[in-house]
C-alpha cells in the first residue's frame, strides 16, 4: 500500500504499530476533535478503529505523554540544523539515524518542518521548553502533542521520514540534555511490615530497570516475575493482539503464590534470567482496588466516594489509564476480591491474585506509581464487602438430591450464561466460586468437572491446567457452606404434583343450545376448546402508548405482542405507590387490592425473552438513574454544608453566641434519601431492608425462575425460608420481623423453558 493510496485509518494504525499513542484531531486543523484527548489517545487497534469509524476524514494526533519530542520548526535557519547536528555528533550519533518519525511539508512550503520522537523511561516528565536546543529547535513536554503523518492541513499532507520503524529510546545524554525528570529513587515506607523489609541496591544507571522496579517494589509487597510484551507485529489481528497483552501479565513462575518474595538476592536471580520481566506483586496480605474506566469505574468510584471512606493509599496508573489502590489486609480474616466487587468496573484483587506493579509495560505504555504514598489499612467498608467467613448450615456438603437430567441441564445453563468471567490474577478465587455453583443445582463430581474443562475453555483467559481445574472441582464438595443439590427444583420442601391437560377440560365444557332446559338466553358457546388460538394482543384494551410500545417491539424482536406488553404493564404499575387500593367491583366497597403484579415471560430457548424484559424496564431504569443523580448532588450539597458549618464553629468557637445567630433559623443539613427502584436477585433479607427504605415499592427483577422457586424451601441461616416473605409480599401485609408494611409492587420477570419442568432463565445459544 503506498502513502497516496492511505486512508486516515491507516495512518493512525501505521504510527500506533510504531508505538506512538494516536487520538483523533479535527479534519484539515490541528485541534483536537475530542475534549479529554489525554485519555484517549492509545495504541490499540480496536480503539483506533471505532475513533476513526466515527470520523474517517480526521487529522492524527499524537500525545507526547511518556515521549521526548523535539519540534524542529519550518521557519529554522541552516544554522540551528547545523547546531542540531553537531549536538548529536558529540555522542556518535545522527539525527535521522535515530529518527523515530517526522512530519515533513509538501512543496507547496517554503521550507520542512519536522518533529523527532524517543521514548522516555517509565515513569519520566519532560516540561516544554522553546528553543532549547537551538533557534527554532523545542521540546515538547509529556502533556503536549503533534500534528502525525498522514494528516491534511491547507491541502498538504505530513509524512514519514523514511528511517526506522519504531520508536527507539532516548539516550541518557539526550535526557539529562532536554531536562528529562526521572522518576524518584526508592524511598523508605511507613507502613507495618507484613515480611521482613530489605534495602534496594543502588544503581548506577541513569534510567532504571525493571530489576531496580523490583526491588523497590518489593520493599512492600511479594513480587515475581511475569512475561513480557512481545508485538505480534502490524498485520497482527485485534484477537493475536489481546492474546499478547493477556500473555504479557501471566506469572512465569507455576507455583507463584507460595514463590513471590521479598528477598533482594532472588529478585536478582530471576531478573538475571528474564531481564524484560513484568512485575507482578502477590496480594496474600493486601486488598487492590482496580479501577478501570473502560468499564465505568471512575464513573462508579465517584459515586463511592460521596458515601463510603477512601483513605488516601499507594496509588498506581495502569498501562490502560486505570489505577490500582493498594491497601494492606487485616490479618487473621479470609478475604475474597472478585470482578465488579464493589460496582461496576471497580474490581478487588485480594488473596489468591496478584497485579502488575509499577515498572510494568505493555505495547509500550507503563504502570507507574501515581504518589510517594504509603500503604495504608484497608476501610472496613470494604472488608466487610470482601468478607468470607460465613456460617456453615447444618447440611453444608450433604447432597440432598441425585444427580439427574434437570440438574446437569441447569448446572450446564448457569455456566454457559451466568458463570462469572476469570481475569490474571484472580483466576483461582473465581474457579472455586464456579465450581461451588455448579454443585448447588445437584450435579456429581464427573459432570462438574466435565463441566468446569468447558468453563475453562470459554471463560477463564488464560486458561488454567487440567491439574488444577481437578483439584477446584474436587474442593467444591469438602468447602461448601450449602448442600450439594440445594438449588435443583426437587429438592427438600418442593411437591410434585401432576396438571392435568387443558384438551380435556375444554372437551369436558358443554356447548349450549337456545331452547335447551336450563339454558340461558343467547348463552355463548365454549371458546376454550383445543383448535382455537386466543387474540396476542386485542386492540383497545391497554392504553395507547402502552399497546403501540408493544406492537412496536414486537415486530422489532419478533415475538408476541403480548410479552412486551405485559412486561411494560408491569413495569409502569411498580410506580403506583404502594399505598394504593384497588376496588375490584364498582358497588362493592369491600373488596379492595393492592395493585401487585406478578409476570413470568415464558419461551423456548432463543426466543428474545431477555431483550423484551430489558425493553420494558427501560423506563423505570432512567428513572433510577435520575433518582441517583439528584441523591449525589444532594449528598455533595449535603457534606458543603456540613463543612461551612465546621468552618464557622471552629472560627467562633470563643464565642458560641455568635456561630448561632450565623445558623439561627437554618435547620442542620439531613442526609439526602437513596431512593431504589429495581432489585436484581435479591435475597429476601435485602428485600426486607429495601422495602422499609422505599415504602412506594420495588420493581422486583429475579433472573430466574428455578432459582427462584428453589429459594422458597433453600437452607438459611438460623433456619428462615424465603416463602413466609414471599406470602407476605403477594398481599401487602405487615411483616413482624420489622413492623414495617412492605407493600411490593413487584415484576416477576423470571423466564424459563417451562412451568414444570422449572428450567433456568438462559438458555444455551
Amino acid at each position: 500500500m503506498t502513502a497516496t493510496s492511505m486512508s486516515k485509518l491507516d495512518f493512525a494504525l501505521d504510527i500506533a504499530a510504531r508505538g506512538l499513542p494516536v487520538f483523533p484531531l479535527k479534519p484539515n486543523s490541528e485541534d483536537s476533535l475530542i475534549p479529554n484527548w489525554r485519555k484517549v489517545a492509545t495504541t490499540n487497534p480496536y480503539e483506533i478503529r471505532e475513533c476513526w469509524k466515527l470520523c474517517p476524514q480526521a487529522n492524527i494526533g499524537i500525545s507526547t505523554k511518556g515521549l521526548l519530542t523535539i519540534d524542529i520548526d519550518e521557519d529554522c535557519g541552516p544554522e540551528s540544523i547545523a547546531k542540531l547536528k553537531s549536538i548529536f555528533a558529540e555522542h556518535s550519533a545522527h539525527p535521522w539515524q535515530t529518527l523515530g518519525c517526522a512530519s515533513i511539508c509538501t512543496r507547496e512550503q517554503k521550507g520542512k518542518g519536522a518533529f523527532m520522537t524517543y521514548a522516555l523511561p517509565p515513569g519520566a516528565t519532560v516540561e516544554t521548553a522553546i528553543d532549547l536546543l537551538a533557534p527554532g529547535i523545542s521540546v515538547f513536554g509529556s502533556n503536549d502533542f503533534v500534528v502525525g503523518p498522514g494528516s491534511t492541513i491547507n491541502d498538504t499532507r505530513c509524512e514519514f521520514v523514511p528511517g526506522n520503524a519504531k520508536i527507539e529510546p532516548a539516550p541518557s545524554w539526550l535526557l539529562e540534555l532536554c531536562g528529562v525528570e526521572l522518576p524518584a529513587e526508592s524511598k523508605p515506607m511507613d507502613v507495618v511490615a507484613l515480611k521482613k523489609p530489605t534495602p534496594v541496591a543502588p544503581t548506577s544507571a541513569p534510567v532504571k530497570t525493571k530489576l531496580d522496579w523490583a526491588l523497590e517494589a518489593s520493599q512492600y509487597i511479594p513480587v515475581h516475575p511475569l512475561r513480557w510484551y512481545v508485538d505480534p507485529g502490524r498485520r497482527a489481528s485485534q484477537q493475536e493482539r489481546d492474546a499478547a497483552v493477556t500473555a504479557a501479565k501471566t506469572p512465569l513462575l507455576g507455583d507463584w503464590p507460595n514463590l513471590a518474595t521479598q528477598d533482594p538476592e532472588q529478585i536478582r536471580k530471576w531478573w538475571a534470567q528474564w531481564p524484560d520481566a513484568n512485575i507482578g506483586g502477590a496480594t496474600n496480605d493486601f486488598l487492590v482496588v482496580d479501577i478501570d474506566p473502560r468499564k465505568g469505574g471512575d464513573q462508579t468510584l465517584e459515586f463511592l466516594r460521596l458515601v463510603e471512606d477512601f483513605p488516601e493509599t499507594a496509588t498506581t496508573n495502569t498501562q490502560g489509564g486505570g489505577q490500582h489502590l493498594l491497601y494492606v489486609a487485616p490479618g487473621g480474616r479470609p478475604l475474597k476480591g472478585g470482578n465488579d466487587k464493589l460496582g461496576q468496573g471497580i474490581d478487588v484483587k485480594a488473596a489468591g491474585g496478584y497485579v502488575l506493579m509499577p515498572g510494568s509495560t505493555i505495547d509500550g505504555r507503563a504502570y507507574t506509581r501515581a504518589d510517594d504514598r504509603p500503604m495504608a489499612f484497608a476501610p472496613r467498608w470494604i472488608v466487610e464487602a470482601c468478607s468470607v467467613a460465613k456460617a456453615k448450615t447444618s447440611a453444608a456438603s450433604k447432597r440432598i438430591v441425585e444427580e439427574d437430567d434437570i440438574a446437569i441441564e441447569l448446572a450446564t445453563k448457569w455456566m454457559v450464561d451466568r458463570a462469572p468471567v476469570a481475569e490474571e490474577g484472580n483466576r483461582d478465587n473465581t474457579a472455586h466460586s464456579v465450581a461451588a455453583g455448579l454443585y448447588d443445582y445437584g450435579v456429581t463430581y464427573p459432570t462438574a468437572l466435565e463441566l468446569m474443562l468447558e468453563w475453562n475453555d470459554l471463560k477463564c483467559s488464560p486458561p488454567l491446567d487440567l491439574e488444577d481445574i481437578e483439584r477446584v472441582t474436587g474442593s467444591g464438595i469438602s468447602s461448601r457452606e450449602n448442600a450439594i443439590g440445594c438449588k435443583h427444583p426437587l429438592a427438600p420442601g418442593f411437591d410434585a404434583v401432576e396438571i392435568a391437560e387443558r384438551v380435556s377440560a375444554a372437551a369436558g365444557i358443554p356447548t349450549a343450545v337456545t331452547g335447551d332446559a336450563g339454558a340461558w338466553e343467547n348463552e355463548p358457546n365454549a371458546i376454550f376448546v383445543d383448535h382455537l388460538k386466543p387474540v396476542d394482543l386485542p386492540a383497545g384494551v391497554l392504553p395507547e402508548l402502552v399497546e403501540q410500545f408493544a406492537r412496536d417491539r414486537a415486530r422489532r424482536l419478533g415475538v408476541d405482542a403480548g410479552a412486551p406488553a405485559a412486561a411494560l404493564v408491569t413495569a409502569l404499575g411498580s410506580l403506583v405507590p404502594a399505598g394504593n387500593r384497588l376496588q375490584m367491583r364498582q358497588l362493592d366497597t369491600e373488596w379492595t387490592v393492592k395493585p401487585i403484579l406478578w409476570t413470568a415471560i415464558i419461551g423456548p430457548p432463543g426466543s428474545n425473552k431477555s431483550a423484551t424484559i430489558n425493553a420494558a424496564m427501560g423506563p423505570v431504569q432512567k428513572l433510577q438513574s435520575a433518582w441517583r443523580k439528584s441523591f449525589a448532588a444532594d449528598e455533595h450539597k449535603r457534606k458543603a454544608d456540613e463543612t461551612r458549618r465546621a468552618t464557622a464553629e471552629k472560627a467562633n468557637k470563643a464565642k458560641p453566641e455568635s456561630t448561632d445567630k450565623v445558623f439561627e433559623g437554618e435547620a442542620e443539613p439531613a442526609k439526602p434519601r437513596f431512593r431504589q427502584k429495581i432489585y436484581n436477585d435479591a435475597t429476601t433479607e435485602a428485600l426486607a431492608v429495601a422495602l422499609c427504605e422505599n415504602p412506594e415499592g420495588l420493581l422486583y427483577h429475579a433472573d430466574e425462575l428455578a432459582g427462584w422457586l428453589a429459594g422458597m424451601d433453600a437452607y438459611r441461616a438460623k433456619g428462615g425460608k424465603d416463602r413466609a416473605f414471599w406470602l407476605q409480599a403477594k398481599e401487602g401485609v405487615t411483616s413482624p420481623s420489622t413492623g414495617n408494611c412492605r407493600s411490593v409492587s413487584a415484576s416477576k420477570t423470571a423466564r424459563s423453558r417451562s412451568w414444570a419442568e422449572f428450567s433456568p432463565t438462559r438458555s444455551r445459544r
